[in-house]
């Protein structure tokens, strides 16, 4: 089961971040931690590494988000291994 710690960077707009975050924080695998003006502080639990990605790209593709800064990531080495991407 992957685990991501993330740097979420916004675009210039306040109104708009306060709706990325919301968004985030109604994520099931998301829980968003401290915010510091134009980023936030997150982290992604996901099932496998595919759905790990598919979050990612969600939240890149959310408005208003310039970028996804990587903090941490980490591997649980007992989880069931995803099968399902040979590319990982």
């Amino acid at each position: 089961m992957p685990i991501s710690g993330l740097v979420v960077v916004f675009e210039s707009s306040e109104a708009l971040n306060d709706c990325v975050v919301e968004q985030l924080a109604n994520h099931p695998n998301v829980v968003v931690g401290d915010r510091d003006g134009d980023r936030v502080a997150i982290v992604i639990d996901s099932a496998s590494k595919l759905h790990d990605v598919e979050v990612w790209e969600w939240i890149n593709d959310l408005p208003g988000v310039r970028e996804i800064k990587i903090a941490f990531i980490g591997i649980d080495d007992d989880a069931v291994e995803d099968k399902s991407d040979p590319t990982f």
